[in-house]
């Protein structure tokens, strides 16, 4: 039986209560699980809900501060003095460039959850890091050259073209874009110790890793439920 981790609706509110009866059993349909795109489709159609048995991959992907106070990371960009870009800050939907290395297995759909990393202009900075801080789904990967990249995402990012050929290593070295959206900031940021504590297990976050779904979850519960 498939499980959906939200808030279960009142009484009163019935249509809801059908609605989501309804999706519960589509779960049920033989193969479904399997059908991530379906999956994913679900999820964000109960956004914040979650799937909890859902046989979408998650991820555990680092960033810098820099990168995540402009992305998603409110609490980041009150810390600076230039604050988050304010049009990328309205959009559901953003675009984060990475080495093509060392993907632990990056694929869409998928959930990530962001760690954000230590870093020496924010050691002042009133904010927790090394911690995870927030969720979002993948919806795309692209890998290509920075130029063709740059052109077709350039809306969606805060990258300037240089950025993206440091981050490739050259114009003609390929790497690797992810599209993400519907981005949840976690009420309690989760340090690196606490989610090894909630697993049971060392994790070692210098390039993304996967984790399964109860992982996951224990995770994701310790950051929006507190």
């Amino acid at each position: 039986m498939a499980e959906i981790l939200i808030l279960s609706p009142s009484e009163e509110d019935g249509s809801l209560r059908d609605y989501l009866n309804t999706l519960s059993n589509n779960l049920n349909l033989p193969g479904i699980q399997s059908s991530f795109d379906v999956i994913a489709g679900i999820e964000r159609a109960i956004f914040p809900g979650k799937i909890t048995d859902s046989l979408i991959p998650n991820f555990v992907i680092p960033i810098k501060p820099w990168w995540a106070k402009d992305l998603f990371d409110e609490e980041l960009a009150e810390q600076v003095i230039w604050g988050a870009h304010s049009i990328l800050a309205l959009r559901r939907e953003l675009i984060y460039y990475r080495s093509k290395m060392a993907s632990g297995g990056l694929k869409a759909p998928g959930r990530i959850l962001w760690y954000v990393s230590q870093d020496k202009e924010f050691e002042k900075a009133n904010v927790t890091l090394s911690a995870i801080r927030a969720c979002s789904y993948i919806d795309e990967i692209i890998i290509d050259k920075p130029k063709p990249l740059y052109k077709k995402f350039k809306r969606l990012g805060i990258y300037k073209f240089d950025d993206l050929v440091t981050v490739s290593k050259g114009q003609d070295k390929e790497l690797m874009a992810i599209r993400f959206s519907n981005t949840e900031l976690f009420k309690q940021p989760i340090r690196l110790k606490e989610a090894e504590k909630l697993i049971g297990k060392n994790i070692h976050i210098q390039a993304p890793i996967k984790i399964d779904a109860r992982s996951f979850e224990l995770i994701y519960n310790a950051g929006v439920l507190c």
